[in-house]
């Protein structure tokens, strides 16, 4: 099968989308939560009444002060600024790789090939690395070749049939679903390994300073540095949460979506109400077994979260060996 075309802008701009910068709600709230503990401590400083504390209590308010007004910033004008410039890369994309460009891909059960290319030589299904169906697009990858392809110019059967050869086809696959818990143990588990030392001294630190503010208040008259005191305390244990919550439930379409996966001798096939992708094992590096899911590692502190919750015990079993025959353990 042969077929000649041209990306238009629009095609471009969909095989792209998943790039677009959003806004990081997430992080915003952890500067709020962090900015709120350097005012409480500055607060705390600036009770005690000793005229040598006013300057550094206001410089940790200033401190807090600028952590909010990043954070807005992030969330409003500095989102908008992001995607105006994401805008013109894409722009800048389709003018440098598909603009005026008449392009000719071929397939059969063996491979395919674009034109023009460097290297014109067909490529071997069993090196593609990573396939992605979109709505009006199809975007294949190999270690060399890249190509993107517009549904449009494949009369149906075509299109069935370059799938089945790019994605493979779904014989048991088994559903899945990251539910809250799932994600925010996982995420906070991870973060402490990666970030044992930081968080530890983050958490300690807190710890003593609530502490100290204690101290201070069985001196003083009043409950106001036992409620900052506590204030602090709490801010420091739970901003971890605030933040992975903020981040699940600000990403519904991501987070929340039911998708079906299956593990083949090629690699994982993963599909969406709205997408469906291959990755080649190539694209992983190892995977890791918690107690709640099975981690799927695309980079060093980047993996796919596949739930144990919903399988049933063959289930998980037969992932875990699919796993355990292509992946290194974590």
């Amino acid at each position: 099968m042969t077929v000649q075309y041209e990306v238009s802008p629009d095609e471009y701009a969909e095989a792209c989308r998943g790039d677009i910068p959003n806004r990081d709600w997430a992080s915003a709230a952890a500067m709020f939560m962090v900015a709120l503990a350097l005012a409480m401590i500055g607060i705390g400083i600036f009770s005690a009444g000793d005229e040598q504390a006013i300057v550094p209590a206001l410089l940790l308010g200033l401190g807090a002060v600028v952590l909010i007004a990043t954070a807005v910033w992030a969330v409003t004008f500095g989102t908008v600024v992001l995607k105006l410039q994401f805008s013109r890369k894409i722009k800048s994309g389709y003018r440098e790789h598909y603009q005026g460009k008449s392009l000719v891909f071929s397939f059969d059960g063996n491979g395919w090939s674009t034109k023009p290319l460097p290297d014109q030589e067909s490529v071997a299904w069993p090196s593609l690395t990573a396939a992605t169906d979109y709505e009006n697009v199809l975007l294949l990858h190999a270690e060399n070749h890249a190509v993107l392809l517009p549904k449009r110019v494949l009369s149906p059967e075509s299109l069935r049939a370059l799938k089945r050869f790019a994605f493979g086809e779904f014989r048991s696959p088994v559903k899945l679903r990251v539910g809250f818990r799932d994600f925010l143990i996982t995420e906070i588990r991870s973060l402490w390994r990666r970030k044992r030392s930081a968080m530890s001294i983050l958490h300690w630190g807190g710890i003593v300073i609530a502490a100290t503010i204690t101290v201070w208040a069985t001196e003083k008259p009043g409950a106001l540095g036992y409620i900052l005191a506590l204030s602090l305390l709490s801010v420091t244990v739970s901003a971890q949460f605030c933040y992975f919550a903020v981040s699940y439930f600000t990403q519904r379409k991501r987070r929340h979506a039911v998708w079906e996966l299956e593990c083949s001798d090629r690699g994982a096939h993963a599909r969406t109400a709205t997408s469906e992708h291959f990755s080649s094992w190539s694209m992983f590096l190892k995977y890791e077994e918690t107690p709640s899911a099975f981690l799927l590692y695309s980079g060093p502190d980047r993996y796919y979260i596949l739930p144990r919750q919903g399988l049933v015990p063959e289930q998980q079993e037969g992932l875990r060996r699919a796993l355990q025959l292509k992946l290194q353990v974590q």
